[in-house]
């Protein structure tokens, strides 16, 4: 810190962290013969499934290996372990960066009136290691926090408060494949798109027996914004410490993306061939799904918080404190008419149920009329919090005292 002058308070630090650290991920691959349909290693037959006969030899012949199961093979690593069941191991680096900047300005107006600016800025940047080095993600978080505070003595008895505050903070999870144009259609399976080069990758594959791989959790992204207004103004009368509050937060949530479904994700379990792998080969899931539409979502809230208190010195060894807190924090609400849900919303849902989507002729049939427009949730307007406080000194000093609240 260094004191410019008798008013004037300047306050900065700084602090970083660097990781480079070795990882350990195990994982049970394939191996080279077994990529080309030759399971002549397993104890167990590969069955076909169109016979219902073992496949002879138990070698998958080239021309049944889907076409799709060959584009994907050169993702697949090959053994570096002569351990059979923990084959492979990736060693790639985690790296973690981080770095915290903070800097603050008291000033001295004059004797009653105090001002108080400050910034934290904040930023990581992080690498995210999958047991398969293709799959490797980086993580970007960036965080501004910028306030203003004032106080003002108006007298000896009022004391008035007020704090502005605004944070953005921005958060990116992207895979090495994000990007790519055209890379989920180069794979070859249909009904599968992204609307953007961001949302590039691979599907999920899930593979019994074996490591599972793909893009997940790519992309994930969301901008928060944060704007807040806090006063408060303080009046001492006699015996009485009368304090009334008022706090607004305006907050945004913008680009708000997490996994990516509409890449889908296909699960073999080996129960058309015996083995993962050879379903895998084989073209034949046992369960796939993809997500429709967009998983963006652009949410807003503002909320408001009205606060009475009175601290009411009774005697000097009793105090009394009693108040009151109104709050109106109604759900988030997206900007644009894109929020669905299924109606009706039960633990065991009937099969009539069907989904509605905000803003909608069939959500206004179904009552929702009254809902935060740009969501299917109705706000609370009865969030009352009263509270009450007693602290008693029974001999008149600090070595015994008791305390007792409600709220």
């Amino acid at each position: 810190g260094v004191q410019l002058s008798s008013a004037v308070f300047m306050f900065g630090s700084y602090d970083g962290l660097r990781i480079n650290q070795g990882s350990t991920l195990l994982s049970h691959v394939p191996t080279p013969a077994m990529k080309g349909g030759d399971f002549g290693e397993l104890d167990v037959p590969i069955i076909d499934y169109t016979t219902g006969l073992p496949f002879p030899d138990n070698i998958i012949p080239a021309d049944r290996i889907s076409p799709v199961a060959s584009r994907l093979l050169d993702v697949i690593p090959s053994p570096n372990r002569e351990d059979p069941d923990r084959n492979y191991v990736n060693n790639d680096p985690l790296v973690r960066n981080h770095d915290h900047f903070n800097a603050r300005t008291d000033i001295d107006i004059n004797a009653r009136s105090k001002l108080f600016v400050e910034y934290v800025y904040t930023r990581a940047n992080r690498v995210r290691v999958h047991n398969f080095p293709t799959f490797n993600s980086d993580e970007m978080g960036r965080d501004h926090e910028a306030s203003v505070s004032y106080n003002w003595s108006a007298s000896e008895r009022l004391l008035t408060f007020a704090k502005i505050e605004f944070d953005r903070g921005s958060d990116y999870r992207l895979s090495r494949n994000a990007g790519k144009e055209g890379l989920l259609e180069s794979i070859g399976i249909s009904g599968l798109s992204v609307n953007d080069p961001l949302e590039e990758g691979y599907p999920g594959f899930n593979l019994s027996g074996y490591t599972s791989f793909g893009d997940r959790s790519s992309p994930e992204s969301a901008v928060r914004n944060r704007l807040s207004l806090d006063t408060s103004l303080t009046y001492v009368k006699s015996n009485h410490t009368f304090r009334a509050g008022i706090e607004f937060t305006g907050r945004q949530l913008n680009n708000f993306r997490s996994d990516g479904h509409y890449r889908g994700s296909f699960s073999y379990s080996g129960t058309y061939s015996g083995d993962g792998f050879a379903d895998f080969l084989l073209g034949t899931p046992d369960s796939a799904y993809h997500g429709l539409g967009s998983d963006r979502a652009d949410l807003r809230r503002n909320q408001w918080e009205f606060s009475f208190r009175d601290q009411w010195k009774v005697r000097p060894n009793l105090s009394f404190s009693y108040g009151v807190t109104y709050q109106f924090i109604p759900p988030y609400h997206s900007i644009a008419d894109n929020v669905s849900g299924f109606y009706p919303l039960l633990f065991e849902p009937p099969a009539d149920g069907e989904i509605i989507i905000a803003g909608s002729e069939r959500a206004s049939e179904l009552g929702f009329d009254g809902a935060v427009p740009g969501s299917l949730v109705f706000p609370d307007t009865n969030d009352w919090s009263p509270y009450l406080g007693l602290s008693l000194s029974p001999m008149g000093t600090n070595q015994m005292v008791i305390r007792a609240s409600y709220s």
